[in-house]
């Protein structure tokens, strides 16, 4: 099952609201993004440790108002990982608790489960906020550079470009 538009732009609207809410405006927003500063103003706390199930990248528990991330991730796995849980924050308030396995993070298209796939569009979304994006690509074009940018591997920069259609693949 893939994801609808309506829950694409669903998953980009509340990426957007949480930069608006936490730094102001797109234009003071500055890259790599701070996602302690959007911790902060959530109230979300973040727990670093190893998983006894190495397959795990993080995990979210609602009640605990906290996001679980492995220690043994890049830091631009961690950064993902991290976004992908506030996606969940907000836009699944019925799910108490989410599990973020490795092979999880880079189906952002396509997914058995609609919510994963929709929390790591939410995620790609506000690590890599469009306008952004397609202001530096028009300066850089260089994938490298931009990965460095926002903070994120060159794979996740790649995949953005080609969701945006700025480069072919």
């Amino acid at each position: 099952m893939t994801m609808t538009e309506e829950q694409k732009d669903q998953a980009e609207t509340a990426a957007l609201e949480v930069l608006l809410d936490t730094f102001g405006s797109l234009e003071l927003t500055e890259f790599p993004l701070d996602l302690n500063a959007i911790l902060e103003r959530y109230a979300l706390t973040l727990r670093k440790g190893p998983f006894d199930d190495p397959d795990i990248s993080g995990a979210f528990s609602r009640k605990a108002h906290t996001i679980y991330l492995s220690d043994k991730e890049s830091p631009e796995r961690q950064a993902f990982t991290v976004a992908h849980e506030i996606g969940h924050y907000k836009l699944h308030e019925d799910r108490p608790i989410d599990i973020l396995y490795r092979k999880q993070v880079w189906q952002l298209n396509s997914s058995a489960d609609t919510d994963e796939a929709q929390a790591n569009w939410f995620a790609a979304n506000l690590l890599m906020p469009k306008e952004a994006v397609e202001r530096m690509w028009n300066i850089t074009h260089d994938v490298t550079r931009l990965s460095q940018i926002f903070g994120v591997s060159v794979t996740a920069m790649s995949r953005r470009l080609k969701d945006l259609n700025l480069v072919k693949g």
